[in-house]
């Protein structure tokens, strides 16, 4: 876990990325959460899509997509 208004070591990140990656390979369905949804939710979903490939442009964009603001939209 990353603590609320912090951010992960890259060995942390490279770390879940990789069990994502694990998951999702499986046909796992995957969630990730945190308070916002903005910071640390983002970070992780945006680290993954950068590493299946997109550019890092594209990977926010993405996981901007399906983040809310706090309160809902």
């Amino acid at each position: 876990p990353i603590l609320d208004q912090g951010v992960s070591s890259t060995k942390e990140m490279n770390e879940l990325v990789a069990w994502l990656a694990e998951r999702t390979g499986e046909g796992a369905s995957v969630v990730i959460h945190c308070v916002g949804g903005l910071g640390r939710a983002g970070l992780g979903a945006g680290s993954f899509l950068k590493a299946k490939g997109l550019d890092a442009e594209s990977a926010i964009a993405e996981a901007r997509r399906g983040a809310t603001a706090r309160g809902g939209r």
